[in-house]
């Protein structure tokens, strides 16, 4: 159901049509007695594309939910004359499609005693502005270290070596201020230790080269067990015992991980066919 508008279409085809397969699943489960839900969901499609041509929307996806919902209920209220779930239990805060959503807040409100219980029509949410403030902090410490070398020029060619390690010391995240930091420093992925080398040689058409890197171990903390498994397993080397804020834990240890790749390349000049002049060759392992 794309708009005439190239942008507007192309945001269709990006963020609601992707979604239309779930949407009448989700009705179909929702609203078994509802016979028109691929009309329901054109319907809801049209408002959200109405809504997008007034401005940007924040949830494409949860919108259109919500159009649709109101939609079916409003449905399923004309055919049966009288509505299909009490109206306190109505989302009221959600899309007003319909006028008449008013008087269903009209007649809510003249059930209620106080003033504190009563709800006042929202209408219909055209925009949503939402000014996101980031309060968590994080902390990051550690040293790195780096090193490169090229050799003079020899009868064999020349040589060069490149070097870089990091070791990090403190990895913690804070959700906001006054809470308790979460530490991720050796666990799921996040090693200490991190190094690579490369050692290459170049003479002429010929290239050669080898590359290393080592990425040091952690702990699995989705692979966890208990003190009293570690002790009865004979506490193996392949569980890491760490202090988590107090608690003991006892994690999967992932082992180092050192990776070697080389390569030999030539690059075809001169003195090659023609078609091949310029052409570079490389086989690596």
């Amino acid at each position: 159901m794309p708009s005439a508008d190239p942008a507007i279409a192309r945001w269709y085809a990006d963020e609601v049509q992707p979604h239309e397969a779930a949407l009448r699943a989700w009705l179909a489960s929702r609203f078994p007695n509802l016979a028109d839900v691929d009309d329901i969901v054109q319907e809801s499609v049209l408002r959200v594309l109405r809504a997008r041509g007034n401005g940007p929307i924040l949830s494409p996806k949860s919108l259109l939910f919500v159009a649709a919902r109101n939609l079916a209920l409003n449905r399923l209220r004309d055919a049966q004359r009288k509505p299909v779930q009490p109206l306190a239990d109505f989302d009221l805060g959600g899309v007003l499609d319909e006028h008449e959503d008013i008087d269903l807040f009209g007649a809510f409100n003249a059930r209620q005693l106080t003033n504190a219980t009563r709800r006042a029509p929202v209408g219909k949410v055209v925009r949503v502005i939402n000014d996101y403030v980031n309060l968590s902090a994080r902390e990051r410490q550690g040293y790195e270290i780096g090193l490169q070398y090229r050799m003079p020029k020899l009868p064999l060619g020349q040589f060069t070596f490149k070097a870089e390690a990091t070791r990090n010391t403190v990895r913690e995240t804070q959700a906001q201020a006054g809470a308790r930091p979460s530490y991720s420093l050796d666990r799921n992925g996040r090693p200490r230790w991190r190094a690579n080398g490369t050692l290459s040689w170049r003479r002429e058409a010929w290239a050669a080269g080898w590359f290393t890197s080592y990425f040091g171990p952690y702990s699995d903390t989705s692979a966890a067990t208990t003190d009293v498994i570690y002790h009865a397993l004979g506490r193996p080397d392949y569980i890491n015992v760490v202090n988590d804020a107090g608690t003991m834990r006892y994690w999967l240890r992932v082992e180092p991980v050192v990776m070697h790749n080389a390569y030999l390349a030539h690059q075809f000049r001169a003195g090659a066919p023609r078609w091949l002049r310029g052409v570079r060759a490389r086989a690596s392992a």
